[in-house]
Parts: structure tokens; C-alpha cells; sequence
């Protein structure tokens, strides 16, 4: 079951401000709808966990062991 929205206030530039509503107007959403989204965008860009260790790793080995091949690739 979905919670109720909770209501806070929250100051930004006019130009924020604007640029929010304009987006609002065209995709024919309330503010409140287009609030959420760029706040639930938000918090999913920030949860993004750090590559595994290991895999970081292997990476760098791999880049180490074929860092010739690249740059002849590459040219």
C-alpha cells in the first residue's frame, strides 16, 4: 500500500523554478509530479553501489596485460 505524500517546503532560484514548471507544462504533469520524479532520480543516482573490488581488478590486470594492443587498436 502507498503512503500518503508528505508536504515540505523547499526553496530554489527562480530559474529552477521556471525551468521546473516549463517541464510541468509540457508533459502536462502537476509540479508536485515532476518534484518527485527529479527527487526520485535523485536518490537513485546516489544509491548507485562502487564497482565490485575484484572486478576493479581484474579490469586494471587486463588493461596492464593488453596495454599495447589498445593503443595500437586505437590508432
Amino acid at each position: 500500500m502507498t503512503q500518503p505524500p508528505v508536504r515540505i517546503e523547499a526553496l530554489v532560484t527562480p530559474e529552477s523554478l521556471s525551468a521546473l514548471r516549463a517541464i510541468a507544462t509540457m508533459d502536462q504533469r502537476s509540479l508536485d509530479a515532476v518534484l518527485e520524479e527529479a527527487v526520485a532520480d535523485l536518490i537513485a543516482k546516489r544509491n548507485v553501489q562502487a564497482p565490485d573490488p575484484a572486478v576493479m581488478d581484474a579490469h586494471r590486470a587486463g588493461r596492464a596485460k593488453f596495454d599495447e594492443l589498445y593503443k595500437k587498436l586505437a590508432q
